[in-house]
């Protein structure tokens, strides 16, 4: 995450190219498209921009993209419909939160589509990477935020729930709700009873321990 177009080295780095590269402002990237100018990096020719709504994701081309933007993409993209999209976006959750403060993801809104996430009927690996995401923050300081945003009573959830039973989101549930209970003891536990009162239960957890 960096801050600055490597062209006029003052606005934020906006839009990708067709190449994959994001290097540029907006207003740079329109300059260099209407007069037919080729990529600063890698000098591949751009016909068009494109993944400008797209969020940064390690493995591939360098993004180089501010902070702000980056998170924006974040929480745009875990709020959306695309399930592939969300899986890579919480995995980008989960390098970034071991990087940055929590209060990063907490003041950019990253918490609440997380957990609306856990709620989904998605594939294993996107609950794991949520209920990773969610671990880590609460571990990292962000607890009354995972827990103000109902992260218990999804976590419990997705604990009983049957398409749950036998993969690993089981275990990366319970170690969120540990990471909860350990930097927010007395809140963890006022969170379980009332998600309990409402047909939550602990049984799915404790059977996992045993």
């Amino acid at each position: 995450w960096y801050p600055d177009c490597m062209i006029c080295l003052t606005a934020k780095r906006h839009t990708r190219f067709d190449c994959g590269h994001l290097v540029a402002c907006k207003a740079c990237t329109e300059q260099l498209v209407s007069s037919a100018q080729t990529c600063p990096v890698c000098r591949q020719p751009i016909s068009r921009t494109v993944f400008d709504g797209m969020i940064p994701l390690p493995g591939r081309q360098p993004t180089f993209e501010s902070k702000e933007i980056g998170l924006q993409r974040l929480v745009t993209t875990l709020a959306g419909d695309d399930a592939a999209a969300c899986e890579e976006a919480e995995m980008v959750v989960c390098q970034r939160a071991l990087e940055e403060t929590a209060h990063v993801f907490v003041d950019a809104g990253v918490i609440p589509p997380l957990v609306r996430l856990l709620t989904t009927q998605r594939p294993s690996l996107g609950r794991q990477a949520a209920c990773c995401a969610l671990g880590i923050l609460a571990a990292s300081g962000a607890h009354a935020e995972v827990l103000a945003a109902g992260g218990v009573s999804a976590l419990l959830n997705l604990l009983g729930s049957e398409s749950a039973k036998g993969t690993p989101s089981l275990e990366y549930a319970a170690l969120a709700l540990g990471a909860l209970t350990e930097h927010g003891g007395p809140a963890t536990a006022a969170a379980v009873h009332e998600s309990t009162e409402h047909g939550g239960g602990l049984r799915p957890l404790i059977e996992l321990a045993s």
